[in-house]
């Protein structure tokens, strides 16, 4: 299993920075790569809930979540997908620094399918979570929905 972290400090509260991970349904809102996601299931939030990601690519995941911390860390597996992957689940995870002052943290596991090579795949990677990343910063501080466009 190959590892790749990469974290944020942003200037919103613990309480939005949590709203924004723990419901599924509003990675729409602030993942630069996503179009839609759909909830497919009846909740929300919680362990066993689920979305798709539509990406502006054309391409799908399903995420499901299958741990949480309240208001510390949620993790999602991956499934139905197109990547190189044999296997991947990310973790977020959120530390209050100040009462408008939270660390956010992401943490992607993964297995690359036979013949990948994971070394090669981690620069991109890299530099995609930090776009991402980017991309919550800027929706937890401004509001705004941010689409593929919006983040270098």
């Amino acid at each position: 299993m190959s590892t790749i972290t990469s974290a944020v400090t942003v200037n919103a509260s613990l309480d939005a920075a949590w709203e924004a991970i723990s419901n599924v349904g509003r990675v729409e809102g602030w993942h630069p790569q996503v179009r839609r996601s759909p909830v497919l299931t009846p909740e929300p939030t919680g362990i066993g809930a689920q979305r798709r990601c539509h990406f502006y690519d054309g391409t799908s995941v399903v995420e499901t979540v299958t741990a949480l911390k309240d208001r510390e860390m949620v993790q999602v597996e991956l499934s139905e997908f197109s990547m190189p992957f044999s296997q991947a689940s990310i973790v977020i995870r959120l530390q209050e620094l100040g009462p408008k002052q939270v660390e956010i943290g992401l943490e992607f596991d993964f297995d690359v399918k036979d013949g990948m090579d994971a070394e090669r795949l981690k620069p991109t990677m890299n530099q995609m979570f930090a776009h991402i990343l980017e991309g919550l910063d800027r929706h937890l501080v401004t509001g705004e929905r941010i689409d593929d466009l919006d983040v270098a």
